[in-house]
């Protein structure tokens, strides 16, 4: 495996110049961006990239990988907003105090981190971090960690180990069939087409499933 085959300014570059549109994240915009998000990744399959193009199909699956886990963050970290805001109608159904003390709290930085504390004060139960929608949501989350991330994943202990994340990932979906010359599984073979729709596919189960917990249904376009 060859990770560092991507350097960071091309991580970078890769994600800027993939999504053909820009989106800004904030406060109101998650159902939104869910939505724009979903035609991007469909849109991957309608270009018909072939062999030759693998730099291109990089780029789009990349940035669908990295904007599926900002689209959970951001819709997480806007619910933190919503319930700073006592006559938002979308949150009226949840508990005034409790809604009340999420709106003093700083909201943690980890991104499932953020739903398991909006889950927690809002209902008084935990997140359940061993259901199917959490556990393939920390997959997706060390698959973005692996190609945007510069971490030391030597560490015997550290999770979301590269060879790790490569066995759990080849049963999830069907690889890259033009992954270029170097033809490593981080990042060219795991970044398919159908890496994007899983990619996608997974943050939207994830924000159903936590905003389920929450009794907000299809809150943000999930």
């Amino acid at each position: 495996m060859a990770i560092d085959d991507i350097g960071y300014d091309q991580r970078m570059c890769l994600t800027v110049t993939g999504m053909p549109v820009k989106f800004t994240l904030i406060a109101s915009a998650a159902g939104v961006f869910g939505e724009s998000l979903e035609t991007f990744a469909t849109l991957i399959d309608e270009r018909g990239i072939q062999q030759g193009q693998d730099k291109v199909l990089q780029a789009y699956v990349l940035s669908t990988v990295v904007n599926s886990v900002c689209w959970v963050e951001g819709a997480a970290q806007e619910l933190f907003e919503m319930c700073g805001r006592a006559s938002d109608p979308r949150v009226q159904s949840l508990d005034p105090a409790r809604r009340a003390k999420v709106a003093r709290l700083k909201p943690p930085a980890p991104t499932i981190k953020k739903w398991e504390t909006l889950i927690a004060e809002l209902t008084g139960t935990p997140l359940n971090d061993t259901a199917p929608a959490v556990s393939e949501m920390q997959l997706l989350l060390w698959l973005r960690n692996l190609c945007v991330h510069a971490e030391p994943w030597h560490l015997p202990s550290k999770k979301g180990r590269p060879e790790d994340v490569e066995a759990a990932l080849r049963s999830k979906f069907t690889l890259n069939e033009f992954p270029g010359e170097a033809k490593t599984f981080f990042p060219h073979i795991v970044l398919s087409r159908g890496c994007a729709a899983w990619s996608f596919s997974t943050a939207r189960q994830f924000n159903r499933y936590a905003l389920d917990q929450l009794g907000l249904g299809s809150l943000f376009g999930a």
